[in-house]
């Protein structure tokens, strides 16, 4: 195991519950890499191979019905990682210092494993966060929370009826504001979350800008 990766074992369990810490010490190790790759212009054998990152798609199965994307319909239908697989993944992953896990879809809390899969992750040390529509995260975010979970990332697609017009579904706008309100309310802090806001022409304006601005202000 690489001295970067020993060092993130052992703070990861601290760092879970520390978040501004962890903030810190990211950018502090960006840093660093900036450091690394400036001298690497005069010695650049120091610059080696690095993965640190994968992505995870768990599952092809979704609950939304998004213009822009196909998958659990026509594409991969009721496709799904087993937790075998994702289990020796991570242990791969472990074994060779890759540190940062993210889970994505399709729609991960969707898949049957995903509490287990996220508490097995955090239990070797690795940095795991899932990117999710969010339908689901008022219902799944007390089990994910307790099995380690402490970042998430939330694909945005507009503000009331522009979501749920991109979705194709009703009402699910407001689904997704209780699911990230109450994860705010409940954990504070605690737990990073992202808006991933994606730019389409329909969206794509000064209005929806400040009303993605004001959703984020608010959690």
């Amino acid at each position: 195991m690489k001295l970067r990766g020993w060092f993130a074992s052992i703070l990861h369990p601290w760092l879970r519950n520390h978040p501004q810490f962890r903030t810190t010490l990211k950018a502090l190790d960006g840093h660093i890499d900036l450091a690394r790759h400036s001298i690497a212009h005069v010695f650049p054998q120091i610059i080696q191979p690095d993965p640190r990152e994968i992505y995870i798609t768990l599952t092809a199965n979704c609950n939304l019905r998004c213009k822009g994307c196909r998958y659990g319909r026509d594409f991969m239908t009721g496709a799904q990682l087993p937790w075998k697989l994702v289990r020796n993944l991570l242990d791969d992953a472990k074994e060779r210092s890759i540190s940062n896990i993210r889970l994505y879809g399709g729609e991960p809390p969707l898949h049957r494993d995903i509490v287990r899969i996220v508490e097995y992750s955090t239990s070797i040390g690795l940095n795991v966060w899932i990117t999710t529509n969010g339908i689901l995260l008022k219902e799944k975010i007390d089990d994910l929370y307790r099995a380690g979970l402490r970042a998430i990332e939330v694909g945005f697609y507009g503000t009331g009826e522009s979501y749920n017009s991109y979705v194709q579904r009703r009402d699910r706008f407001a689904t997704l504001e209780a699911g990230i309100a109450y994860t705010r309310e409940r954990y504070g802090l605690t737990i990073d979350i992202k808006l991933g806001w994606v730019l389409m022409r329909p969206t794509c304006t000064l209005d929806s800008a400040q009303q993605t601005w004001q959703f984020a202000e608010r959690y």
